[in-house]
């Protein structure tokens, strides 16, 4: 497994800027888990006149978490970096693959994955929804509870928790994550029951459902 840009970046005559981003990706993926923001600053600006000014750095980090990748296959370490780069940046919500259906409990529409967080003594994951292209656009937010089928560990961060939008996939599907969920002990090989509350942007309750499959981490 490797950083491996997505197919678009060579069709975009861009491909100086993103060999550049590919280049700092590998560069990162060089630290020592866990890849901090600190350690990314550290790993650039070492030996250099100065440090980076931090409207500079943003504007870097940004280019960083922008660059189209190829998710699939991405192992656990090389997620947690783009991850650990998507904290800093924030993006955006948007409009781009979503349409008018509400959600519900048994419509086959939604997916969740876990993914662990490389050197996290909290057992850190990002959970990632996946929603068709076909669910509302006047969802903003979807709030999270997480409960064990059986002797799983606890979620030990903040329940419900709120997942936003992240990006749309090749599918043009909406990926909905949060970044920073944490667990008791080393969930890997659990199974989790899921509540889900989807939030308008003004935090109006558009559904409310526990889901007819389980989070499997």
């Amino acid at each position: 497994m490797a950083f491996k840009l997505a197919l678009t970046t060579f069709n975009s005559g861009l491909e100086g800027q993103y060999a550049c981003l590919l280049g700092n990706f590998q560069n990162f993926a060089t630290i020592t888990p866990p890849v901090t923001e600190a350690a990314m600053r550290s790993k650039l600006e070492t030996g250099q006149f100065q440090a980076f000014s931090n409207d500079g750095w943003l504007s870097f980090v940004a280019q960083m978490s922008a660059c189209p990748l190829d998710e699939s296959v991405l192992t656990a370490a090389e997620r947690s970096i783009v991850n650990t780069l998507r904290f800093i940046i924030a993006p955006p919500p948007q409009t781009a693959c979503c349409d008018s259906t509400i959600p519900a409990m048994s419509d086959g529409l939604s997916a969740m994955a876990g993914y662990p967080r490389t050197g996290s003594v909290t057992f850190e994951h990002e959970i990632e929804v996946k929603f068709a292209p076909t669910y509302s656009c006047s969802i903003k937010s979807l709030e999270v509870t997480l409960t064990p089928v059986a002797a799983e560990p606890v979620v030990t961060s903040a329940q419900p928790f709120t997942t936003t939008f992240k990006s749309c996939d090749a599918g043009q599907s909406s990926l909905f994550s949060n970044l920073g969920v944490t667990f008791a002990a080393d969930p890997s090989g659990g199974s989790y029951n899921i509540l889900y509350t989807y939030k308008d942007s003004n935090g109006l309750v558009i559904a409310t459902y526990t889901a007819a499959y389980t989070l499997n981490l």
